[in-house]
């Protein structure tokens, strides 16, 4: 795995394959999932329509890729389900197995790279110290990953 740090930058403009982030399964998204979601309605009434169907679980992820990739900055985005409710409660075991299912999706489709948050750290509470050591684990033997943390403005 190549990992490669973006320092305030925006994560929508960094060219990569695909986006993740994390989320809740009650359909309530503020902070980056907001803007996420704000960028792809689409994706946003589908996430909506899951939540409020019970469609999602903790600790899986929603990849939504884009039907017309022409114009489109990211092939996939992967909503990783870290926590049960809004606000500070993100949990490490959750991301984990949302993050290892993203990982196998990733192999799967050949997608070479990513960008990723802090994720969890910001209104989900979890501490960086946590989570960056748990993406070298899932991560790393991934040769040829690339994984682009930005670190938001």
């Amino acid at each position: 795995m190549t990992v490669k740090e973006f320092n305030g930058a925006d994560i929508f403009e960094v060219d990569a394959e695909a986006l993740s982030h994390g989320c809740n399964i009650q359909g309530v998204a503020g902070g980056l999932a907001g803007k996420v979601f704000d960028r792809y309605p689409e994706m946003r009434e589908r996430y909506m329509s899951g939540c409020r169907n019970s469609d999602f679980n903790p600790g899986e992820v929603y990849i939504y890729k884009n039907a017309d990739d022409m114009g489109k900055p990211f092939w996939y985005i992967y909503n990783l389900f870290s926590q049960i409710e809004s606000g500070a409660n993100a949990d490490l075991e959750l991301l984990r197995s949302s993050l290892l299912k993203m990982r196998d999706h990733m192999k799967l489709c050949s997608v070479k790279s990513v960008n990723i948050p802090q994720i969890g750290c910001g209104i989900g509470g979890l501490n960086w110290e946590d989570v960056r050591p748990l993406l070298e684990e899932i991560f790393g033997p991934e040769e040829d990953l690339v994984l682009q943390i930005v670190l938001l403005k």
